[in-house]
């Protein structure tokens, strides 16, 4: 079975962009499209919208 390469993922309450060579992305913004995002919601409920998200220098979703 072949591990996708890009995708958003969470861990402990936590969300994380896991990109080429299976990376966690750190110190970045990344745009998440329709594909990475459908069907995920933050800890609220909320779902998690299309756009750029930024990334802290552990992989965390910087979340405003």
């Amino acid at each position: 079975v072949k591990q996708l390469a890009y995708q958003l993922v969470e861990f402990e309450g936590d969300f994380y962009f896991v990109n080429d060579g299976h990376k966690i992305a750190k110190d970045t913004k990344v745009y998440l499209s329709a594909k990475f995002v459908e069907g995920k919601t933050f800890a609220d409920g909320s779902p998690i919208k299309v756009g750029f998200y930024e990334f802290d220098a552990d992989g965390k979703m910087i979340i405003d």
